[in-house]
């Protein structure tokens, strides 16, 4: 049997092998490696496209920049988007929230020049129970998004967007 550090434990005897060291080992060195992929923060871009400032996770492969706006993924060379950020163009719009795998999912604020969002996301698109306020005039909306789009009943002040 070959000994290492990691397969033993030392007694007052000498050293003996613990079936438990190992994996517990292994475990706890895995929980810091990923628990730091995922907080690394850095700042990305799409050239003028996009640009992101936020937690970023290591993406297998070469990671591909975004030259459209929507944008499937939002990575640069090696890194997406992935934890909590800030994304946005020079102007048009922002969103403050989570990503996961270099796209909008989860919680988060969104605002353009017609409408500003809170609420679910997923697949870069809102998802969820949410609030959509229209900016010109000030009607709001509340209920629930499904796949981009408002979906059943929901509570309406003042009429659609732009009236």
């Amino acid at each position: 049997m070959r000994w290492t550090a990691m397969h033993a434990v030392r007694t007052k005897v000498g050293l003996r092998p613990s079936p438990f060291l190992a994996p517990l080992t292994w475990a706890i060195f895995m929980s810091f490696a990923f628990e730091s992929a995922a907080t690394e923060t850095r700042h990305l871009g799409g050239g003028d496209a996009w640009s992101y400032s936020g937690e970023v996770m290591l993406k297998p492969g070469s990671g591909k920049g975004c030259t459209r706006i929507p944008c499937g993924q939002y990575c640069q060379n090696d890194y997406c988007a992935h934890g909590t950020g800030h994304l946005g163009t020079d102007g048009s719009w922002w969103y403050d929230g989570t990503f996961v795998d270099g796209r909008m999912e989860g919680i988060g604020r969104y605002e353009n020049d017609f409408y500003f969002y809170k609420g679910g996301f997923k697949n870069n698109q809102f998802d969820g129970e949410s609030i959509l306020t229209c900016l010109v005039n000030g009607p709001v909306f509340r209920g629930i998004f499904v796949n981009g789009t408002l979906n059943g009943e929901f509570v309406s002040w003042k009429g659609p967007c732009g009236d």
